[in-house]
């Protein structure tokens, strides 16, 4: 199934079917991961950023999008679109001329900051409105006494009873905006409940989502070639069918269950979604064990995320290289359904983490840890297996932007740059899979004091796609031409990337010819984290070190002349074993 587009009706959409067994989902975002990234990912959805739809035709069997990045093909299309600005006020309010300048159909028609704003409306275009208000720093109070709360996507029933929890918004349930008058300058709204007095805010925004499908179309620019599968457009209001030629029309509550039973019936039918509710134990427990928040949560494929983390409140500096404690509780929800003997049970699950970096800030600099108020962590989903049951991850995998989570209240670890007083040293950095995170925060380090010394650093995968930091990285390169980022591969011959291990590597002499840099003890430190079989960290016998029967970089290295770390020894090595 392909999903086009990012909004609430289409992720809810393509998670539903994720979670009822469709193997591929593919979401198509027009949005920047660095700049926008899509909210509300799901585990199982794969989102293709930066891309945008422009036409849907028949293929030979399944249906073709065409899109900025090319073709893709899909038994089934699903368009969760923006509806278009409306150009006039909702004639169900009464707004007075003289504040009309601050009445809107629309967040960017506001000029300037937001401040207090009221947001009236239904279905799920005004939840999408209040999270992007709350980013540009707005106080929200929202309004959903003309919304049937259970026909908005699950996802902006979630948001909304989270938002509510966390008590970054005000939501009237009950109370109904009747008039707009002004009040020396500004908006005062009145409503229709005794209960609730005349407010006043900066600005009021109007959701009036009422148009026809074939305007709503139109207004994406995306054209359908009728055929015989026809394409669905999801839609709030279950009553603006409309026959167009080529798309059915589907209410976002109900899109996954109809397009089950036309595309997939061998599919099991979705069980009735009710909207998410904390309970006031569920309450109680976050609010004594989590202290922070999830901020950032993009997923570079179902199983490798990007998170980020910012404290309640900051005790300890951050020194790159180094990590802090994740936690969840065992009575969330997993995404494996394994059968857990701790599921429920009021205590915290922890692990450590290597603390990574975005490695550029919204301005394009370089990260400076010290002003970083959110902690940035790369996580693979670790699965169940006979002999050991994870129980962090499949816990994070059913977390979003805005959800709590604890983090630990200091940093610590002895992998650090302390080693590399010389800016005119060269530094290796060799690492598989997520091992690279603690690498990227010295990298970032190394620059922003400016080393002068060549700087390279490996990192190898399975596959291409495990590959979260390249871009990042090649921008990197770009700015600094004493910096090399080298992407290996295991598994597969992919563009861009070498199909060889570490060991191969550094065994066959190819570091020089790939990156130029030498395998020189003098002026070469070398920081290994990941796999330790990759590693091969030696048992110490009698000053001597022993290596195991897999061939580690540690005996290779060692064989060159390095020094491996110690107690009592100058190092020219250093690893973290990350496993």
């Amino acid at each position: 199934m392909v999903v086009i587009g990012d909004r609430l009706a289409g992720l809810s959409l393509a998670s539903e079917a994720a979670a009822g067994g469709l193997e591929r989902v593919l979401v198509l975002s027009p949005s920047d991961p660095q700049v926008y990234p899509g909210r509300f990912e799901a585990p199982g959805v794969t989102v293709r950023y930066e891309t945008v739809a422009r036409r849907v035709r028949t293929g030979r069997g399944p249906l073709v999008v065409e899109t900025s990045t090319g073709p893709v093909a899909a038994r089934s299309v699903a368009m969760g679109l923006a509806y278009p600005p409306l150009k006039q006020l909702s004639p169900r309010i009464s707004v007075d001329p003289s504040v009309s300048h601050r009445a809107h159909t629309h967040p960017d028609h506001i000029e300037g900051p937001p401040g207090d704003v009221v947001v009236i409306g239904e279905g799920d275009e005004p939840v999408e409105w209040t999270f992007d208000l709350l980013a540009q720093g707005a106080k929200v109070v929202l309004c959903l006494h003309h919304t049937e709360f259970g026909k908005m996507s699950f996802l902006a029933r979630r948001m909304v009873r989270r938002l509510e929890a966390r008590r970054r918004i005000t939501v009237f349930w009950r109370a109904r905006p009747t008039r707009v008058y002004d009040l020396h300058g500004y908006p005062m709204v009145a409503f229709d409940s005794r209960q609730t007095p005349d407010l006043q805010f900066d600005n009021v925004l109007l959701s009036e989502p009422d148009s026809s499908p074939s305007h709503v179309l139109d207004h994406s620019g995306i054209e359908v070639e009728p055929g015989a599968l026809p394409v669905h457009l999801l839609l709030h209001h279950s009553g603006a069918e409309e026959h167009l030629e080529g798309v059915v029309t589907v209410p976002a509550d109900q899109a996954w269950e109809r397009m089950r039973s036309r595309h997939f019936p061998s599919l099991p039918p979705a069980a009735p979604t009710a909207a998410t509710v904390r309970t006031g134990r569920l309450f109680d427990l976050e609010s004594r064990y989590y202290n922070a928040t999830i901020t950032w949560f993009r997923r570079v494929n179902p199983d490798l995320w990007i998170v980020r983390v910012r404290p309640d409140q900051r005790d300890s500096p951050l020194v790159p290289g180094q990590y802090a404690t994740l936690g969840l509780g065992y009575w969330e929800p997993r995404v494996d359904g394994a059968e857990d003997r701790m599921a429920g049970a009021e205590r915290l699950v922890r692990r450590s983490y290597s603390i990574s970096s975005r490695i550029f800030d919204a301005r394009g600099y370089l990260t400076d840890p010290a002003y970083e108020g959110a902690l940035e962590f790369y996580v693979v989903l670790v699965p169940p297996t006979v002999d050991r049951l994870p129980a962090l991850t499949p816990r994070l995998a059913l977390k979003h932007e805005g959800d709590r989570i604890y983090l630990g209240p200091r940093m610590a670890g002895r992998y650090t740059l302390s080693t590399v007083t010389d800016p005119f040293s060269d530094v290796l950095f060799l690492a598989t899979g997520t091992g690279e995170a603690p690498h990227n925060a010295m990298v970032v380090e190394l620059f922003r004091k400016g080393h002068q010394g060549r700087v390279v650093s490996v990192v190898s995968c399975r596959y291409a796609a495990d590959l979260g930091y390249v871009a990042r990285h090649r921008a990197l390169e770009e700015r600094y031409p004493n910096y090399r980022y080298l992407p290996l591969v295991t598994r597969q011959n992919a563009h861009g990337a070498r199909r060889m291990r570490i060991q191969q590597l550094i065994g066959d002499d190819l570091l020089t010819s790939e990156t130029g840099l030498e395998l020189d003890p003098s002026r070469l430190q070398v920081f290994m984290c990941g796999n330790p079989q990759m590693i091969g960290v030696p048992e110490w016998v009698d000053g001597r070190p022993t290596f195991g029967e897999t061939l580690g970089v540690a005996e290779l290295l060692a064989e060159r002349g390095f020094t491996l770390p110690q107690q009592g020894v100058k190092a020219n090595v250093h690893y973290e074993e990350y496993w």
